[in-house]
């Protein structure tokens, strides 16, 4: 199979897109259908332009494998932590879990706290969304703590700019690699 048109515009929508593709069932008539339908678009979206995502002439099959690729390169492709990086920003579940306590971890000899529940709560308001950090707040890690909801704040932006400098370095990476393999714009 080859690409005529770059199938994403950046390594942020390939991995995007990507860890998407893999929590969606293989069925015949699944959201992946109505996905592919739409040309990338959900079809419950109201209209708007066109898919930046080009599938032009990709079966399904094709492109549920362009996106397990995408995953792979980053299992292949990447250091471990720039990995985790990557699977704490976009991958789900378990994947997910494991990318963020990494985050965490990598984090914590910068962090003014140290309990372990309350630093891995920290960098789920990081990463997490909707019920994941549910009842979260630097308020109650502070309290849990024993700290200023500052010191919170602080640790909280730590975690955040260790995952920025490990996501740089992986985009940096896959960039190259999708560009040369024609999965991206150049």
């Amino acid at each position: 199979m080859e690409i005529d048109q770059p199938i994403f515009r950046s390594v942020q929508q390939a991995l995007h897109f990507s860890f998407l593709m893999e929590t969606l069932p293989v069925t015949r008539r699944s959201a992946m259908s109505q996905i592919y339908a739409q040309g990338g678009n959900r079809v419950w979206d109201e209209p708007r332009e066109p898919s930046t995502i080009h599938f032009g002439g990709l079966s399904e099959l094709d492109v549920r494998g362009q996106c397990a690729m995408v995953r792979g390169a980053v299992i292949d492709h990447l250091l471990l932590a720039e990995r985790h990086a990557v699977h704490a920003r976009y991958a789900t579940q378990s994947t997910q879990a494991d990318g963020v306590r990494a985050m965490r971890d990598a984090a914590l000899p910068l962090m003014s706290c140290q309990s372990d529940v309350p630093t891995l709560e920290m960098a789920w308001l990081v990463f997490g969304c909707g019920s994941q950090t549910d009842g979260i707040t630097t308020r109650s890690l502070a309290d849990d703590c024993g700290m200023s909801q500052s010191s919170i704040v602080r640790d909280i932006i730590k975690i955040r700019r260790v995952h920025q400098t490990l996501m740089s370095a992986a985009l940096d990476k896959l960039t190259e690699l999708f560009r040369k393999d024609g999965l991206i714009e150049r």
